[in-house]
């Protein structure tokens, strides 16, 4: 399990900061309508997509997360999108210790 944690914490930092450095390179680096970084633009998102979808699931059934927290984490997820990713795997599922 602690590897999954550690996959998640990857993926939840990896791709913010991948969709930062795309943003920033591919205007320098690649001529307009190159297919290297929409493949790698798309895979960000799906990783993204499938992270924040998880990390809802582990708001709304793990007791990490304390109850009267759970439904303000569920926007911040899906309206932070996957710069909030980040913030909840430091919080809640990097150290996974059950709230009192």
């Amino acid at each position: 399990m602690n590897a999954m944690r550690l996959a998640t914490g990857v993926v939840s930092i990896g791709v913010p900061a991948g969709l930062i450095l795309i943003a920033l390179i591919e205007p320098t680096l690649w001529p307009k309508g190159s297919s290297t970084f929409d493949v790698l633009l798309l895979t960000l998102a799906l990783l993204g997509l499938a992270t924040m979808v998880g990390f809802v699931w582990h708001a709304k059934s793990s007791n990490a997360v304390p109850p009267e927290k759970r439904d303000l984490w569920v926007w911040v997820l899906l309206l932070g999108n996957v710069f909030a990713l980040p913030f909840f795997w430091f919080w809640y599922v990097r150290g996974h210790t059950p709230s009192h």
